[in-house]
């Protein structure tokens, strides 16, 4: 397992704690990103290292769990990534 020093951040979008959601645990609470959340950090390695890899779990992500969708574009617009790709990982998932 892989807990970086904070803050958050997937790519340079930063993540506030109030916006990672809070699962309580028989040890206390624990911060566990969403699925979109998921989506971006794959596909942040996949942009800056060329991780084909990490775009391939994107997708996996995309097929099992509920994504938002718009939430991962204005991630992109604001990334400067490709907006194309997200139609990808939402086409290779069979989603559009």
């Amino acid at each position: 397992m892989e807990f970086p020093p904070g803050p958050l951040a997937f790519a340079e979008t930063v993540v506030r704690n109030r916006d990672v959601p809070l699962l309580q645990t028989d040890f206390g609470p624990l911060r566990v990103i969403t699925p979109t959340q998921s989506i971006m950090d794959r596909l942040a390695a996949y942009v800056h290292w060329n991780d084909r890899q990490a775009l391939d779990q994107a997708v996996m992500v995309a097929r099992r769990q509920r994504v938002d969708w718009n939430a991962l574009k204005e991630w992109a617009r604001r990334e400067a990534v490709d907006a194309g790709l997200i139609d990808k990982v939402r086409r290779s998932a069979g989603l559009a």
